[in-house]
C-alpha cells in the first residue's frame, strides 16, 4: 500500500486519468493545444468531483515545458515543482480561510511581478465564494485588465453566491457528479492495484453511498480496509456507514402489503436494536420504493412512498424515533384497507370480491348523455362499489374528477399522470365499467384524460374548468375535497 493516502496518492497526474468530466477536459484540451488559454476559469460543482485536480492539470499543462497533446509531461522541470508544491509560480489559496480584501490585495501586488520560470503566474483559489464583498471587488479589477503572464482558477461548490460580475469574466465549467458505475469501476481498479482483500461487492456498495463524490469513495474504501480481520465485505461496508441491507427494506415492503401492524412494530425495535438509524433506513426504504415504481407504477407504492415521505420529514423533530414510521404504516394499513380499523391490527387482508366474477363483455359505445347532476349525485356511489372490487383504486379515483361524455365515453380527468394510467390499466378499468353498468344500468367506457387538457378551451367536453351544476355534496364529494386540501393544503370558504 502507499504511504499516502488513497485520495492524494490516486490523484490524476494526467487529463486521461480524469474519471468523468469529458465534457470539461475535451474543452481544456482543445484550448492548451491551440494556446488559447484564458486568463481566468470558475470551476463549479459538488465536492470530490476533480475541481481542484482538474485545476492543477491545467496549471501544470499551461505551463509545461514539454506538453504533449494537452498533456503535462510531468518530468520537466515546472512540472516537478508543481507536483512537489515548491514551485513560486503556483499559488493556491483556501478562501475560507482567508476570506478578508487583504488577502487579495496582497495576491494583486505579487501579481505585477513577472513569473520566476513558468509561462503564468498561476493562481487557484478553493471555495471561492467564501470572500467577502470588499475582496470580490477588489479581485473584480484583476480580472478585468489582468496581465498577460495571469492566470486564475476559481473553484467553487456553491456559485450562486460568487457576484455575476466576478462569473462574467472567467469561463466557467460545471462539474457533474459521477455516476455510481464510474466511481464503482475506479474503485475496483484501487482494489486490484493494492491487492486488497476485499469483496467485489463492497465497490458498488461504497459508490451508491457517496452520492457522486469519487473523493469521498476513496475515502471509504481506505477505512474499509481495517473494517475487518477477515475479508471485507459489502455487510462491513453497510454497517460501517449505517446503510441497511436490502434485506430489511424488502422485508418492510412485505409486512406494509400484508398489514400486520404487530410484527411491523416489531421490525423498527429490532431495527434500532441492531444500532441501525431509523433516519438512514428510511432514506433507504424510500430509495427502494423510487427504484420499485420504475419498474412498475404501482398505487399501493405510491401510497406508501407518500406516507413514509412524510415520516422521514417528522423524524428528526420526533422524541420517539419510531413513532413516525408506525404512523405512516397505519395510515398505509387504513387506506389500503378503506378506513377498516377492524382488520388493520389482525393483520388479515379484508376479502376482496374476485375480479374473476367480471366477465369481459364486448365494448360498447355510450350512445346515450349523462347529466352532471346525475353524475356528480352519484358519483359517492361509485367510489363506494369501487371499493368493494379494488380498495386501493378508490384513492386514485378520489383526487379525480367525473366531467361528462366526450364522443360517448364518461371522461374522468386526473391531476397526476400515474393515477389516470392505473385507472386505465385494463383490470382497473373493467373495474370502474362494471360498476358504471350496474348504477346506472348500461354498459358505460371509461376514457382516462389529465386535468390540464380538460381545462383547454378547446376540449369537447362539458366540463371546461368550472362546474356545470351543483350537484348533491354526498360522502364521495367530501373524500375527494378532503384528499385535494391534504395534498395541496388550503381551506373551504362558505
Amino acid at each position: 500500500m502507499k504511504n499516502q493516502v488513497f485520495y492524494r496518492a490516486y490523484r490524476p497526474q494526467k487529463f486521461a486519468d480524469v474519471v468523468g468530466q469529458e465534457h470539461v477536459i475535451k474543452t481544456l484540451h482543445n484550448q492548451l493545444k491551440a494556446g488559447q488559454v484564458a486568463h481566468a476559469y470558475l470551476f463549479t460543482g459538488s465536492r470530490g468531483v476533480g475541481k481542484t485536480s482538474i485545476a492543477r492539470l491545467l496549471a501544470r499543462s499551461a505551463n509545461c515545458q514539454g506538453m504533449t497533446g494537452g498533456e503535462p509531461d510531468n518530468s520537466c522541470d515546472i512540472c516537478r515543482e508543481m507536483l512537489e508544491g515548491r514551485s513560486l509560480d503556483l499559488m493556491e489559496i483556501d478562501a475560507a480561510s482567508h476570506t478578508g480584501v487583504e488577502n487579495i490585495r496582497e495576491i494583486i501586488e505579487h501579481l505585477n511581478l513577472p513569473p520566476t520560470r513558468a509561462k503564468f503566474r498561476t493562481y487557484i483559489i478553493d471555495e471561492v465564494h467564501m470572500l467577502s464583498r470588499g475582496a470580490f471587488n477588489a479581485l473584480l479589477k484583476t480580472l478585468e485588465e489582468p496581465p498577460a503572464h495571469a492566470l486564475f482558477i476559481l473553484a467553487t461548490t456553491e456559485a450562486h453566491k460568487v457576484p455575476a460580475t466576478i462569473i462574467s469574466r472567467t469561463q466557467r465549467f460545471d462539474f457533474r457528479k459521477l455516476t455510481d458505475e464510474q466511481i464503482g469501476r475506479q474503485l475496483q481498479k484501487i482494489i486490484l492495484s493494492e491487492g486488497l482483500d476485499i469483496e467485489k461487492e463492497v465497490a458498488s456498495a461504497i459508490s451508491e453511498s457517496v452520492d457522486g463524490s469519487m473523493r469521498d469513495g476513496l475515502v471509504l474504501l481506505e477505512k474499509a480496509v481495517y473494517l475487518s480481520d477477515k475479508k471485507t465485505s459489502a455487510e462491513d461496508i453497510q454497517r460501517l456507514l449505517g446503510i441497511t441491507p436490502v434485506k430489511f427494506r424488502s422485508e418492510l415492503l412485505e409486512l406494509l402489503q400484508a398489514g400486520d401492524l404487530r410484527k411491523i412494530s416489531d421490525f423498527f425495535k429490532n431495527l434500532s436494536a441492531q444500532g441501525y438509524s431509523l433516519e438512514q433506513f428510511t432514506k433507504d426504504f424510500l430509495e427502494f420504493l423510487r427504484n420499485k415504481l420504475s419498474e412498475d407504477m404501482d398505487i399501493q407504492l405510491s401510497l406508501i412512498s407518500e406516507h413514509f415521505l412524510r415520516a422521514y420529514q417528522q423524524l428528526r423533530v420526533s422524541p420517539i424515533p419510531e413513532l413516525p414510521l408506525l404512523v405512516a404504516s397505519v395510515k398505509y394499513i387504513q387506506s389500503k384497507a378503506g378506513g377498516d380499523k377492524s382488520n388493520s391490527g389482525s393483520g388479515q387482508k379484508a376479502v376482496e370480491p374476485s375480479l374473476e366474477k367480471l366477465t369481459v363483455k364486448a365494448a360498447h359505445v355510450l350512445n346515450g348523455h349523462i347529466e352532471m347532476s346525475d353524475l356528480q349525485e352519484k358519483w359517492g356511489d361509485v367510489l363506494g362499489r369501487v371499493r368493494e372490487y379494488n380498495q386501493s383504486l378508490v384513492t386514485a379515483l378520489k383526487l379525480a374528477r367525473p366531467t361528462g361524455t366526450v364522443n360517448g365515453s364518461l371522461t374522468i380527468a386526473f391531476p397526476y399522470k400515474f393515477h389516470a394510467d392505473a385507472v386505465n390499466s385494463a383490470k382497473n378499468r373493467l373495474v370502474v365499467e362494471r360498476v358504471l353498468e350496474e348504477i346506472f344500468g348500461r354498459r358505460i367506457a371509461v376514457n382516462c384524460v389529465m386535468q390540464k387538457d380538460i381545462l383547454a378551451d378547446n376540449y369537447p367536453g362539458d366540463y371546461k374548468g368550472k362546474d356545470n351544476g351543483k350537484g348533491k355534496n354526498n360522502d364521495g364529494d367530501n373524500d375527494l375535497l378532503k384528499s385535494a386540501l391534504d395534498m395541496l393544503g388550503g381551506e373551504v370558504i362558505n
